[in-house]
């Protein structure tokens, strides 16, 4: 079951079992908590099939999700300017997808600056915010952005340059080509490989024009790679104090569960229990998952991260002292404590 097209008068009836959102920070296990939670329970199916984040499905419908494949803002949505016809449609596309007892889990950093929108489409959704301590989070963030910039993770072949919004009251990480007259088009191998599968090209994104792009934010503390490093552990603060603050203020304390990532991996099958019970799925199949999951990259930061910029790290905490404290206050387990030989 899924949404009705016979609405009651609060706009919607529930499902057997509410859609679950996985949001958190880039890096911070939103991918493999999906991949084991979708594991864990046969009967979930993701929200789309063309992408493992679903971000098309939002930006097709005006939604900005900021990503190579997408385009290049990630713009907060509180869900107020969701129209009638539009939230429809978006429930229908869920019932569309849940049809038997299949049940959808999702997952999408991009959604972390958009609770309200999702909350607006789906009343009865379920938010599952897992955090990561901030050193592995930052390095693996930095990792990952120098990739863009290598241009060896997108369709496209183009390099991008991450920038970390400065007027956004939910700031999330933009997207911007490098080079001007970037093409966005698929290599001529994989178009022709689609052609003879019968699967369409991927639609081209929307991306700035790069020098424009840069003439209008010419901060270049805001850039990474680039001067802007120091972003990366501001970005971890504010996204996961956001999402803690639109949770709060759209008032979805009961529907809305933080999960330490340190749990996940550690303690798998109890922390995927205690998430299925949580969102009221039923039909588990523990035997699918492993028992833990691999611990050995735990402590890769302190070989990825040098020793000015863990000190970034901890000064970020210093510097956006309200974020920090409701980190402190409202999540899980251990997060902003100065790990042992943090500067060695």
């Amino acid at each position: 079951m899924g949404y009705s097209h016979k609405h009651t008068p609060e706009g919607v009836t529930s499902a057997v079992v509410p859609p679950v959102f996985i949001v958190g920070c880039i890096r911070s296990g939103t991918t493999i908590l999906h991949r084991m939670l979708s594991a864990f329970s046969p009967n979930c199916i993701d929200l789309d099939d063309g992408d493992f984040e679903c971000r098309p499905f939002w930006q097709n419908r005006g939604f900005h999700i900021g990503s190579a494949l997408t385009g290049t803002r990630c713009q907060g949505c509180d869900g107020t300017e969701l129209g009638v016809d539009m939230r429809d449609e978006i429930r229908n596309a869920l019932q569309s997808r849940t049809s038997g007892n299949r049940h959808v889990v999702t997952k999408n950093p991009h959604l972390a600056n958009k609770i309200g929108l999702v909350n607006a489409c789906f009343p009865d959704a379920r938010f599952v915010h897992i955090v990561r301590e901030p050193m592995a989070v930052v390095a693996s963030t930095k990792l990952r952005f120098l990739e863009q910039d290598g241009a060896r993770i997108n369709p496209w072949g183009v390099r991008f340059v991450q920038y970390w919004p400065d007027d956004d009251e939910l700031p999330c990480w933009w997207t911007v080509p490098v080079d001007a007259g970037c093409e966005f088009r698929e290599p001529w191998k994989v178009r022709l490989k689609k052609y003879w599968q019968g699967r369409p090209p991927l639609t081209p994104p929307r991306h700035h024009d790069a020098e424009l792009f840069q003439r209008e934010h010419p901060d270049r503390s805001r850039y990474y790679p680039g001067d802007g490093f120091k972003r990366i552990p501001e970005s971890w603060l504010k996204i996961n104090a956001n999402i803690v603050r639109q949770i709060d203020r759209h008032g979805l304390q009961d529907r809305y569960m933080a999960v330490n990532y340190a749990d996940v991996v550690t303690q798998l099958r109890p922390t995927l229990a205690r998430i299925a019970e949580f969102a009221g799925i039923q039909a588990t199949n523990p035997a699918a998952v492993p028992e833990v999951l691999d611990e050995s990259r735990s402590h890769k930061w302190k070989t990825d991260l040098k020793p000015d910029e863990r000190r970034m790290v901890l000064e970020a905490a210093e510097s956006f002292e309200a974020e920090a404290e409701l980190i402190r206050n409202r999540l899980p387990g251990r997060l902003l404590e100065a790990p042992a030989h943090t500067f060695s």
